[in-house]
């Protein structure tokens, strides 16, 4: 029987010497030590921390579809062409980079999701708009994700939602923060229509809230135990979790989307207010550029 190769951690050195003997006595067991590359990710490991980047990934894609020019930001601006491009080809592209916005590179998240859209119908834009992304990976290649090793565990999800004019739904961002280090991060449309920004951004809450609850499961399987921390740049949806009045802008949003207050009150979590310059989920939900998405990827714990 063979299998594939498999990540493990361990608390101690002794507890993964006792875990390879147990498993030696079944099985035939090779070690490599520190992994290198895993799942299209370069991984360095320097004292208590380990350096993510997908450098090799990045270059090999860059050179499959021939693209050599760097671009310093991840959207392209053109108008939608009335020419069809081929299908099958551009959802290679796509879940490309699919892939890489889920495993190293929350910064083109929003953009991929925007192409996915376009999946069964795709236009020569389109193809244009990600051999465009493709640019901004080649031009961002050295930049890097940080996993510090931290004495005090501290759990931060940040959220967002985004409103396009032509969209009749809104997308909700999550990031996920261990200390400093990015450890998770979504972008998603939410499951329906929304009457205000309010309850938009407190759907965007309630899905943060579940990601806490599962991340504080984890973390109690671990030994430990911890209270994350989320958090929201609308002051309405913060104010909201905490207020047990309705009025005529929120009373109709659905009792489930009120499971965030229901943590709060069972003390599994904890809601505060950051401002929108200091949200770094804010990258996930709309297109930024600039200095403002260096910041952003600063704050996510992206850094060159």
């Amino acid at each position: 029987m063979h299998v594939d190769d498999l990540l493990c951690a361990f608390p101690d050195t002794m507890a993964m010497a006792e875990w390879k003997e147990a498993l030696a006595q079944h099985l035939t067991v090779e070690d490599k030590g520190a992994p290198e590359r895993f799942l299209g990710m370069d991984m360095v490991w320097r004292e208590e921390q380990v350096h993510i980047s997908g450098k090799s990934a990045i270059i090999s894609l860059a050179d499959d579809f021939m693209i050599n020019k760097p671009a310093a930001i991840p959207y392209l601006i053109i108008e939608d062409s009335a020419e069809l491009a081929k299908i099958k080809p551009f959802q290679i592209l796509v879940g490309h980079l699919l892939c890489i916005s889920r495993m190293w590179q929350p910064d083109i998240r929003y953009m991929i999701n925007q192409l996915c859209a376009r999946a069964s119908q795709p236009r020569v834009s389109d193809v244009r708009k990600g051999c465009w992304v493709i640019a901004y990976l080649l031009g961002t290649a050295d930049e890097e994700i940080y996993l510090r090793s931290v004495r005090k565990m501290e759990i931060d999800i940040f959220t967002d939602a985004g409103e396009e004019k032509l969209e009749k739904k809104a997308t909700t961002g999550i990031l996920v923060l261990l200390g400093d280090s990015p450890i998770s991060w979504a972008a998603r449309k939410q499951d329906m229509m929304t009457l205000s920004s309010i309850e938009t951004e407190y759907i965007a809450l309630g899905a943060g809230a579940q990601d806490a609850m599962w991340m504080a499961k984890v973390m109690e399987f671990l030994n430990k135990p911890v209270t994350p921390r989320v958090w929201t740049d609308n002051r309405g949806a913060s104010t909201l979790s905490y207020n047990l009045d309705f009025h005529r802008r929120t009373k109709h949003i659905w009792r489930r989307h009120h499971f965030v207050r229901e943590c709060m009150d069972d003390g599994d979590i904890s809601v505060h207010w950051v401002p929108g310059e200091e949200n770094p989920a804010d990258m996930l939900t709309k297109p930024v550029t600039g200095k403002r998405l260096e910041e952003l990827k600063k704050q996510a714990g992206m850094t060159a």
